[in-house]
């Protein structure tokens, strides 16, 4: 039926006890609804199937943040 995704960033520095650091945030969500189905026991089944799918799919998209976070500037530059 649809899919609705965003994606919010925020970049700020902060001080505590006279060191200063460098925060970012990256927010995802995605919110889909599918459907019409025709009975209650096909939009049960596919919703354990869409658990499912959406576990691993979180998984690796949190790998893929993680590795993001890794590779950014502020990151290597306080090693």
């Amino acid at each position: 039926m649809s899919d609705k995704a965003t994606v919010s960033t925020s970049v700020d520095t902060f001080n505590d006890g006279g060191s200063y650091y460098v925060r970012t945030e990256i927010e995802a969500r995605l919110v889909g609804i599918h459907g019409p189905f025709p009975d209650l026991d096909t939009a049960k089944r596919l919703q354990a199937e869409q658990a499912a799918y959406a576990k691993t799919a979180g998984d690796q998209f949190k790998a893929q943040l993680q590795g993001t976070a890794a590779a950014s500037p502020a990151s290597k530059a306080s090693g």
